[in-house]
């Protein structure tokens, strides 16, 4: 999604990357969101035929489909409004995941500490409400799901602490553990490396550590976390405010 100006549109714009690793905009890509909507995380699906986004303080997620020139159309039923889907709750979607082997979308609602699960339909994209579950972290934002689609992670901002969520039943998440880390910041986003033995957190303004820190787990063999013994790890100064997170 494209930052949001004074004066402008918030909107969603689609590039072709050269082979140099320029960006080249597709021509009459942009579509338009509400002023004020913020749109927040923006993902493709398991097969890159759909991308999927939700606008923070719209209160709506969107699926779009990916046509052949890269432009995007808007599924049937986008935007799908949130609030009645969750009991009324405040509904502002931050982060979104889809299942790697089936057409499910994962959506993070860190107001009311749920995970919304959502089918897709994989001609259209069309959207489809099936279970919210409640987490016991506070502020559920950020999303992980491991290759396999047998566990899904989750930062909880507030308590600064993870969430791992069965998925025996991938349309009804189960928590199964709830680890309050060992730093006093706030966890946000989240990745694990390549072979799946670690997983990494972003700490923005920890305040164990004097600046920004990296908190670091094992993963045991049921997918469950352990925090190693001299995390967290400090990555900047207090000024600076680092968001995402990769690792290989």
């Amino acid at each position: 999604p494209a930052a949001e100006a004074v004066g402008s549109l918030p909107n969603y714009s689609v590039f072709l990357v050269t082979a140099k690793g320029r960006l080249v905009p597709v021509e009459n890509s942009t579509i338009q969101a509400p002023y004020g909507s913020s749109p927040a995380q923006f993902i493709t699906s398991r097969d890159d035929k759909f991308a999927f986004t939700g606008e923070l303080f719209g209160g709506v997620i969107r699926a779009f489909k990916i046509l052949p020139s890269g432009r995007l159309e808007q599924s049937p039923n986008s935007p799908v409004t949130l609030s009645h889907e969750l009991a009324g709750t405040p509904a502002a979607p931050v982060a979104m995941r889809t299942h790697p082997k089936r057409p499910i979308l994962y959506v993070a609602f860190p107001e009311s500490h749920k995970v919304g699960v959502y089918t897709y339909d994989e001609e259209t994209g069309a959207l489809t409400f099936r279970n919210a579950a409640n987490s016991s972290g506070l502020a559920t934002a950020w999303l992980h799901l491991n290759k396999a689609g047998t566990r899904l992670y989750t930062a909880n901002l507030f308590d600064n602490s993870l969430s791992v969520f069965s998925l025996d039943d991938p349309l009804a998440p189960v928590e199964i553990q709830h680890l309050i880390l060992r730093d006093a910041g706030g966890a946000r986003q989240l990745d694990m490396n390549e072979s799946e033995s670690y997983l990494f957190v972003n700490e923005p303004n920890s305040r164990e550590v004097p600046g920004n820190a990296i908190t670091v787990l094992s993963v045991n063999s049921d997918g469950t976390l352990a925090e190693v013994a001299d995390s967290p790890y400090l990555i900047s100064p207090i000024e600076g405010l680092p968001i995402g997170i990769r690792a290989k």
